[in-house]
C-alpha cells in the first residue's frame, strides 16, 4: 500500500511469474519485453512501436534487446491481434482501489491480450518439443540453457507462427 500508483513493478513481475508458468526461456527480448507490455494492464504507459524484425541483422539486434523489446511487441500485437480488446475480469477486481482512491484496474480493455495468451501457449508446446529432443528436464531446466541465446531463432518462430492469419 506504500508504493506510488505509477509504480507498474507489481504488474510487471506477476507477469514474469506467468511467463515462467508456460515456459523456462529467459531471453531479454521475450522475458523483459513481455513484461513490459502487461504494465500496460494497470496504467497508462506508452512505450510506441518499432518495425518487426525482417532481416537476419534486425533479428540479431531484436535479439539483444531486452525491456526496449517492448515496442516490438506492441508493433506485433497491433498487427497480429484479431480479438476485442476486452478481458473478462473478475468483477472483484474492479473494486480495487490504491492508497490514494484511484482504481487499480479502470476498465476491461487490454489490447493484445489473447495474443500474448497464444504466445505463451505456443512455448510451452515448444519447450516441451525442447525438453524432449534436447534431453532436458522440463521443470528443471538449467539457468544457463533458459537464459541462452541458443533458442532464440526457435522461439521468435513459435512467436511467428501465432502471428500468422
Amino acid at each position: 500500500n506504500n508504493l506510488d500508483v505509477t509504480n507498474l513493478t507489481p504488474a510487471h513481475e506477476y507477469f514474469h511469474l506467468v511467463q515462467y508458468g508456460y515456459t523456462p526461456f529467459k531471453r531479454g527480448w521475450f522475458l523483459e519485453g513481455m513484461a513490459r507490455w502487461a504494465e500496460t494492464i494497470l496504467g497508462r504507459r506508452e512505450f510506441g512501436i518499432s518495425e518487426v524484425p525482417s532481416t537476419p541483422e534486425g533479428l540479431s539486434r531484436f535479439f539483444a534487446q531486452s525491456y526496449g523489446a517492448v515496442r516490438v511487441w506492441n508493433q506485433l500485437i497491433q498487427h497480429c491481434t484479431k480479438e476485442d480488446a476486452s478481458v473478462l475480469f473478475p468483477e472483484e477486481l474492479f473494486l480495487l482501489r490504491y492508497s490514494n482512491g484511484r482504481r487499480v484496474l479502470e476498465n476491461d480493455m487490454v489490447l493484445g491480450a489473447m495474443f500474448m495468451r497464444q504466445v505463451l501457449e505456443a512455448l510451452l508446446e515448444l519447450d516441451e518439443q525442447i525438453s524432449l529432443r534436447d534431453g532436458l528436464q522440463r521443470y528443471y531446466c538449467p539457468e544457463r540453457v533458459q537464459r541462452s541465446q541458443h533458442y532464440d531463432h526457435e522461439i521468435w518462430s513459435a512467436v511467428m507462427q501465432v502471428c500468422r492469419p
